[in-house]
């Protein structure tokens, strides 16, 4: 008696929600499997990966070897037992700093730089390795209340932000390009303390936040999607990724600081050029470059236009949104987007892969074309020679990270990515290269770069997406279901993974007997 792969199931994740378990940092990749297990590989120079980093005993300040051990070339999973959490269900991050929130717990926790507050545990100009979670939040400033359960979260480069299940919207961290959405509030430069936006923003703004279903970050900017489908910005305006040009800021470098809606547009029943709301279901934010998907199933976006990441046939930098592509292209709905530092990426509902921008930071062309304008189509083959089905998709700065239907991880990219180290001397900063987050041998490639997706075998019998576990957790359930059916005495050890089971996999394991 034995489990096959197709026997016991998960439950179904929503297309969007499978980038709620990966995510691409600055040469940085993190990866969460079925059983909450966090896997994470690339630069470490802040304990971003949440491990310490390898010693190395010389007493030099500029050593090679020691700028080496702050990488890691392969995959390793994040430790969890001073967490006190049995895994995580969604991990951010952007720069150097790291969100996770608590697969059954819902607490969110925090690790990696923290040099503007943006981990939240009050400790500014420290690194801690170990996720850290956090208690508290200020409902107005200098009033602490116990944090909630959290929903989902979104890092930047130097702030966070967060929506609870209570239906708060919370940000911390960096102000100084008005990423917190708080308003320019006097000596408000940094929050080591999540703040509610809508208590802030009613008591100080007069400003009503409308009803929030999603948040989202990235640089220097932040975005809140609305029940209404409406999309609003947020923060630095100078990359252009707004959609728009910031509201009333004559003296202030092209900060937003309050909310604003972003708007297209668009041709009424007249064939009139009007200006109207834009309505989307999921937006992503590169390093300067912004994208979405549209409630009328269009992609839209807008920004520097590097490589031609914006996907719409230019290379002419673009402040509004505008169509990039639509499903006459793509053959079926658009249900996944994610902006890199180069390139773009886009998932339809029937599983295939679209990207734009450039080939050799992670847009998986191959030999050619080294940029594409438009989104182009990459066909990845399987085995039996059939193309795998893609179900998620990330963009980091110099390269990509993909998870197929099947529980392969595959990246390419940049081998190898920058890191930036102050000195002694505030002026200068100290740049040397380690690891850059594709989680495979660097040998295998060419001249730097990884120009076609390849499989991370490493991971091949510990990853389980979607609707279906991983080999390892398989092998357990069909070892303990084996031990059951011949009558054979229980060990300490099955004991332990009975207890470790949640109520979800204990009733799938009941169905299937």
């Amino acid at each position: 008696m034995g489990i096959s792969k197709r026997s016991v199931y998960a439950i179904e994740m929503a297309p969007h929600q499978h980038n709620a378990i990966m995510c691409c940092g600055d040469g940085t990749s993190y990866l969460i499997n079925n059983e909450g297990d966090l896997y994470a590989t690339g630069l470490n120079h802040q304990k971003q990966l949440g491990v310490e980093n390898k010693v190395h005993e010389c007493g030099k300040t500029q050593c090679i070897v020691c700028k080496k051990n702050m990488s890691r070339e392969y995959f390793l999973q994040v430790e969890l037992m001073q967490c006190q959490e049995d895994g995580f269900c969604a991990v951010s991050s952007c720069s150097a700093n790291v969100c996770a929130i608590g697969k059954y717990s819902g607490r969110l926790f925090t690790w990696g730089d923290n040099t503007k507050g943006q981990l939240c545990t009050a400790e500014t100009l420290t690194t801690g390795h170990l996720p850290k979670a956090v208690v508290y939040y200020q409902c107005g400033i200098g009033r602490n209340m116990r944090m909630p359960s959290v929903k989902q979260i979104a890092c930047g480069k130097k702030h966070t932000i967060i929506f609870t299940k209570c239906h708060r919207v919370m940000t911390c961290g960096d102000n100084s390009h008005g990423q917190l959405g708080v308003g320019n509030l006097t000596g408000l430069q940094i929050s080591e303390y999540f703040l509610d936006m809508k208590q802030l923003l009613n008591k100080n703004q007069e400003y009503n936040l409308p009803c929030i279903s999603s948040v989202h970050a990235g640089n220097h900017v932040c975005a809140v999607i609305t029940h209404e489908k409406k999309l609003m910005t947020w923060g630095l305006g100078q990359t252009l990724q707004l959609g728009y040009t910031p509201q009333n800021t004559p003296n202030t470098s092209g900060i937003q600081w309050l909310p604003c809606t972003v708007q297209h547009i668009t041709k009424d029943h007249n064939g009139t050029l009007i200006e109207q709301d834009l309505f989307v279901t999921s937006i992503s934010f590169g390093v300067d470059h912004t994208a979405c998907i549209g409630l009328d199933c269009n992609v839209y976006s807008w920004g520097m236009n590097t490589c031609g990441k914006l996907g719409n046939g230019s290379k002419i930098n673009n402040r509004f949104p505008s169509i990039a592509c639509s499903t006459d292209t793509l053959k079926s709905d658009p249900v996944v987007i994610s902006c890199g530092g180069y390139h773009t990426l886009l998932v339809t509902a029937n599983k295939t892969l679209w990207t734009c921008g450039s080939g050799k930071f992670g847009a998986g062309y191959g030999l050619f074309p080294q940029k594409s304008l438009f989104f182009k189509r990459v066909c990845i083959r399987g085995g039996r020679n059939r193309d795998l089905n893609i179900i998620g998709a990330s963009a980091g700065k110099t390269h990509s990270l993909l998870i197929t239907d099947n529980n392969l991880v595959l990246t390419c990219g940049k081998m190898k990515s920058s890191m930036y180290m102050h000195t002694d001397n505030p002026r200068t900063v100290d740049t040397f290269d380690g690891f850059g987050g594709l989680g495979y041998f660097q040998g295998i490639a060419s001249q730097g770069h990884v120009l076609q997706f390849k499989v991370v075998t490493q991971l091949e019998d510990v990853m389980g997406f979607g609707n279906s576990f991983s080999n390892n957790m398989l092998h357990k359930i069909s070892t303990f279901l084996l031990g059951i059916y011949f009558d054979k005495n229980i060990t300490t050890h099955d004991k332990l993974f009975m207890n470790s089971m949640n109520e979800e996999l204990i009733e799938m394991i009941i169905r299937y007997i």
